[in-house]
């Protein structure tokens, strides 16, 4: 379990990089079982591992993981963070 809640935290490269939550790292699972991806729901949801190209072949032999995100309102100072949409 990752705590994602400061102002500088880094996301993506794509629109707003910055959204206040946490992130649970589990054995691969539906997503939907915790209602990741849902409409409305805080939680979204994906199996993969990161890796650069050349670690391709490492990447490979690592166990199935799925990483969960649930968005919450508030930053890690306590101003609200607004909810991802």
């Amino acid at each position: 379990m990752c705590y994602m809640m400061s102002k500088s935290a880094y996301l993506t490269d794509e629109g707003s990089h910055d959204m206040a939550h946490l992130m649970f790292y589990l054995p691969f699972k539906d997503g939907a079982d915790w209602g990741a991806n849902l409409p409305g729901s805080p939680v979204f949801g994906g199996n993969y591992w990161y890796y650069a190209p050349e670690h391709q072949a490492e990447a490979a032999a690592l166990p199935p993981l799925s990483v969960l995100l649930v968005a919450v309102g508030t930053w890690s100072d306590g101003t609200p963070a607004g909810m991802a949409k």
